[in-house]
């Protein structure tokens, strides 16, 4: 018969056996832990390319939006007022709005549109919470550098004259772009028409 002898501390820390699975532990939670992080940094990756994404096609959308409302801004001064469709709005191509003679409107104190306080919007049609751009615009007339009006004494038979190098009006244009996604861009230009 055998008799059964208790392991020395030397023994048990000297024996190998089993030490393989231990170190393949080790690198198999390592490479876990590397894939986890991986995974994660991608899907953060992912939202911030598309958050960048919709941030361009709303920038994009409210910039159009401000250039389309020069071309109408030209327009309604061109016309002086738009005529009424029938319902007291005004459609001019894809464009409608409430305020026929928007191009007579000062600077208001508040600029940015929205979709109770705007003089033009664009589509002129467009269901309930879809993508649509509102449009705002007012403007103070200025008189040009060197422009004067004289008056020549009437007493030496000149009578008066004018001597104008002519005038301005500085358009303030805010463009808002409301989109599918509960975002919003507003960009506010400035226009200067010359007469």
């Amino acid at each position: 018969m055998r008799k059964a002898s208790l392991k020395t501390l030397k023994e048990i820390t000297g024996n190998e056996t089993g030490s393989a699975l231990v170190i393949s532990m080790l690198v198999l939670m390592l490479l876990t832990i590397i894939g986890v992080a991986a995974t994660r940094t991608t899907d953060t990756e992912l939202q911030i390319s598309t958050n960048e994404k919709w941030h361009t096609i709303i920038f994009y959308g409210a910039d159009g939006g401000t250039e389309a409302g020069i071309e109408l801004l030209e327009q309604n001064i061109y016309s002086a007022g738009f005529d009424d469709s029938g319902n007291g709005n005004f459609i001019q191509g894809n464009m409608s709005g409430s305020s026929l003679n928007f191009y007579m409107n000062p600077t208001p104190p508040i600029l940015t549109p929205g979709d109770a306080n705007r003089d033009a919007f664009m589509p002129t049609v467009y269901p309930a919470n879809a993508p649509h751009t509102n449009l705002r615009v007012g403007g103070n007339p200025s008189l040009s550098q060197g422009s004067a009006i004289q008056m020549a004494a009437g007493y030496e038979g000149k009578g008066k004259g004018v001597a104008n190098a002519g005038g301005f009006i500085t358009y303030e244009i805010c463009s808002q772009r409301i989109d599918r996604t509960d975002s919003e861009g507003v960009i506010n230009i400035q226009w200067r028409h010359v007469f």
